[in-house]
């Protein structure tokens, strides 16, 4: 794991050389095909989950959290699956946009708001 804001800033952009090599250099450490990666920690202000060069970088932190200012209506889950009679996989993304009645939450001493 590393922990860097880079990629999708760059694939954003349309710039996904260094993805690419990324993902690249995981390939060579776990000698193992890997097709994509998956990164958290960087919020999609569409509330939608972000799909980059190729589905080869995708951006999952859609903000559901009631205490973000994007108000924590988008609920979104990837899927990952292998094609039916082939090694190939896909990724599906779920999204579920629907607004939630959020409770304020108490401050300390205070009785819970209904």
């Amino acid at each position: 794991p590393s922990w860097s804001r880079l990629l999708i800033r760059q694939a954003e952009k349309n710039d996904c050389e260094q993805t690419y090599k990324t993902l690249k250099t995981y390939e060579r450490k776990m000698a193992t095909p890997i097709d994509r990666m998956v990164v958290g920690h960087t919020i999609q202000h569409s509330g939608h989950i972000g799909r980059f060069c190729n589905d080869t970088l995708i951006a999952i932190d859609v903000s559901i959290s009631a205490f973000n200012k994007l108000g924590g209506d988008h609920i979104s889950a990837i899927e990952t699956r292998k094609l039916p009679h082939s090694e190939e996989t896909f990724v599906e993304v779920l999204t579920h946009a629907a607004p939630r009645k959020h409770k304020q939450m108490p401050r300390d001493g205070e009785a819970p708001k209904n």
